[in-house]
């Protein structure tokens, strides 16, 4: 009688076992799938699956079904499907993904909100759909098998724990307070997003605003758009990754790195200066620079999107295409949905990975282009380590990297990407001088600089005026070669003025009452001044810069 019991206890613990994997990977896969079903409702590339995730979510699946009262299961379920309907609603309604942001924004226009889904609920009820269907799936398993599972008493702490371990992780991830690398991705499934913005706002945000006095307070831009632009023009910016001046021969530098760029330079339809990024990260630069901000604090700027680059293109008219060689979380921090076509290293890893930035310009020549053109090419190639990024191009190798000092080899690895470089921008003004009818407005920038040595410093993750040094050069063909001269008039041109004159070229004049005369800014590498930033002051058309440090 003992045998049979105890060979009866193995079997119900293998059972129990079977099931509760199974409903937990069962829960693992309802809050992935609503990513997937919303491929066939929008137009937003988002991730639904991803193996990290799938793991992370079957093992909350196993806190939450080992949960004893059902009723808490029910709940759980119902929090996260009302924070992924606000998801999905803003991804379906505007295009773009939630922001912290905007969730405060939806709460203070909450009427407006009930009122629109209301009088629009034929074209909006697939959005919840894409939620409420699995979720219900999800709990009718949990309630179907609730007999056939392990029951834990302290489950519901657990699933507490899970779900607020997005807030946690927000405080203690970095000590750069960098709240955009918690910023809504396509790289990541939606739960995820969505857990993360609202970790955002509730951990970083509102403490923050209860508790700092001292918030600086911002006028609003004044945008005027021209109405009546009709007329043909292309604009494109191609933004580069750690490029320096001081290693461009265009600049005085002793090795020839920039040969096409060099003989360009005797084209009186090119311009070239050395000029500021708006930061010295990625990041940090993105956001400052699509939304045209000066001052890192002025957060009411980003999070209203006002001067966004790609809207402001895209309501006069233009076609907006972002095709970029790095990750779609380098446009955390910028609103997306007024880009037409967005293709990162994530949707074309295996062209990126065999081409390098080559993938740009293969890209490029696919593009269905129509009248008015807003293009973005955002580089990988100078980024260390720098050799990686021109292997695929033996030839280019002029300078050796093998067998010499790191510093050396460094240095020369720079170089020959530099070559890389010049190469690259040499097709990609050949290829859109060919294919575009004038005018065309082409832009070439850094998102930031790099050191290499000076001040006994490598790289660019530190807030100093050499990492901030960057190239600026335009070549207009038509009409767009009334802005050559306004540059060369120009004395250190920042990245914040490339913004306002590409906005102009779209069509838009930016009025910012906030700015200061002759004062420009300079961010670390947090974004909106969490880390810091300098503030500039230029003598009218001396170059010579005094800055002070905020924090």
């Amino acid at each position: 009688m003992d045998q049979l019991d105890k060979q009866s206890g193995i079997k119900n613990i293998l059972h129990r076992t079977v099931v509760h994997a199974i409903a937990a990977m069962a829960v693992s896969m309802v809050l992935l799938v609503p990513g997937y079903l919303f491929r066939f409702i929008g137009d937003k590339p988002i991730l639904w699956f991803n193996f990290k995730y799938l793991w992370i979510f079957a093992a909350f699946g196993a806190v939450l079904a080992a949960c004893r009262s059902f009723k808490w299961i029910a709940f759980t379920f119902i929090l996260l499907g009302l924070l992924e309907l606000t998801q999905f609603g803003s991804l379906y309604y505007s295009g773009d993904f939630l922001t912290p942001y905007s969730v405060e924004f939806m709460f203070h226009e909450f009427s407006e909100i009930i009122a629109f889904t209301r009088f629009n609920f034929q074209h909006l009820f697939f959005a919840p759909l894409v939620v409420l269907v699995p979720y219900a799936l999800g709990v009718f398993i949990l309630w179907k098998s609730s007999r056939h599972r392990f029951k834990l008493k302290w489950a519901p702490v657990l699933v507490i724990l899970f779900l607020t371990f997005p807030a946690v992780r927000v405080k203690l991830h970095t000590d750069r307070s960098d709240i955009l690398n918690f910023f809504a991705t396509p790289a990541d499934p939606s739960l995820v997003n969505t857990l993360n913005t609202y970790a955002v706002l509730t951990a970083v945000i509102l403490p923050e605003r209860l508790l700092d006095k001292t918030t600086r307070t911002f006028q609003p831009y004044e945008i005027t758009a021209d109405r009546d632009l009709t007329s043909p023009k292309t604009v494109v910016l191609v933004m580069g990754e750690s490029m320096t001046p001081n290693h461009m021969s265009l600049f005085g530098y002793g090795r020839s790195t920039t040969p096409f760029l060099d003989a360009l330079s005797e084209d009186p339809d090119f311009v070239y200066k050395k000029g500021f990024s708006a930061a010295t990260s990625t990041r940090s630069t993105f956001p400052m620079f699509f939304t045209v901000q000066n001052n890192p604090e002025n957060i009411a700027n980003m999070a209203h999107q006002e001067a966004n680059l790609f809207r402001l293109a895209k309501q006069q008219g233009f076609r907006t295409i972002y095709i970029s060689a790095q990750n779609s979380n380098c446009l955390n921090g910028i609103q997306t949905s007024a880009i037409d076509v967005m293709i990162t290293s994530e949707t074309e890893a295996g062209l990126f990975d065999s081409q390098k930035d080559d993938g740009l310009l293969v890209l490029a020549r696919k593009l269905e282009l129509g009248p008015r053109n807003f293009i973005v090419l955002h580089q990988r190639n100078i980024h260390a380590p720098y050799q990686y990024n021109y292997d695929h191009h033996p030839d280019l190798g002029k300078y050796p990297v093998d067998g010499l000092p790191k510093r050396e080899g460094s240095v020369n690895a720079y170089d020959n990407a530099m070559l890389y470089n010049d190469r690259l921008f040499g097709e990609i003004i050949t290829f859109f001088r060919q294919q575009i009818s004038p005018p065309l407005y082409l832009w070439i920038t850094s998102d930031h600089g790099e050191a290499l040595g000076e001040n006994g410093f490598w790289g660019h993750d530190k807030l100093d005026f050499e990492v901030a040094t960057v190239p600026f050069m335009f070549f207009g063909t038509g009409d767009a070669t009334k802005y050559v001269a306004r540059i060369r008039e120009m004395h250190i041109p920042t990245h914040y003025e490339m913004g306002k004159m590409i906005a102009e070229q779209l069509g838009c004049e930016i009025v910012n009452p906030n700015e200061e005369t002759d004062v420009f800014y300079i961010q670390g590498v947090v974004a909106l001044g969490k880390g810091g930033y300098m503030k500039c002051f230029r003598n009218g058309k001396d170059i010579t810069i005094q800055s002070e440090f905020v924090r």
